[in-house]
């Protein structure tokens, strides 16, 4: 009987201490306790900064605060295309599946198209871009903000492209075909401004 009572105090004995050690456990959760075994360390959020904006260049400042339609335009950009269209416009309607297939690649090369809608209300050009599946902004001329893109000028006939530096300084303007050929129009202007010294063998100056 004795016996009994003895294992029966040893059993309950046992059950305090395993019930004070999960207290314990729970009272050090989210410290660094001296011991490795119950060490457990709390790690808080690192403190997000936001990067500072930078400076906008003459290009997109203007769009910054003008009302353009079906995307946001890309205020990163090097260079700007000005694609003056319109739906009613045989040869725009032509050239544009090749102009939207180029996109992705002009977007990657740092070169943000516009498209200067010459249709006669947003609503029409904003079907047209959609009926191409077209991604890249747009400006009705009649709006705001178009007539002070640096270097845009409205052209006699359309569809009509004018290339510029994301200040606005002029590359190339023509037929609306040029934006397909944009990457050898911004080479041939880059090297041109790089200046003789581009093309001189290393170790030797430009004569």
């Amino acid at each position: 009987m004795k016996t009994k009572s003895l294992f029966c105090l040893l059993l309950a004995g046992g059950a305090l201490v395993a019930v004070t050690g999960c207290s314990e456990e729970k009272k050090t959760e989210g410290t660094v306790t001296g011991t490795e075994k119950n060490s457990v360390a709390v790690e808080t959020a690192p403190t997000t900064q936001a990067a500072p904006s930078r400076e906008l260049s003459p290009v997109a400042e203007v769009l910054a605060k003008s009302p353009t339609f079906n995307a946001k335009p890309d205020l990163q950009a090097k260079y700007y295309v000005y694609l003056v269209s319109a739906s009613w416009c045989p040869p725009c309607r032509a050239e544009m599946p090749e102009i939207v297939s180029l996109y992705k690649q002009m977007k990657d090369d740092g070169v943000e198209i516009v498209l200067i809608s010459a249709d006669a209300t947003q609503e029409k050009a904003q079907e047209y871009l959609t009926n191409f599946n077209a991604t890249f902004p747009a400006m009705m001329p009649s709006q705001n903000g178009v007539t002070e893109l640096p270097g845009y000028t409205p052209p006699r006939a359309i569809p009509h492209a004018i290339i510029v530096t994301n200040d606005g300084e002029l590359v190339k303007k023509g037929h609306g075909s040029i934006t397909m050929q944009y990457k050898g129009i911004i080479n041939q202007y880059e090297t041109q401004e790089l200046g003789p010294a581009a093309s001189a063998p290393a170790g030797e100056e430009a004569k």
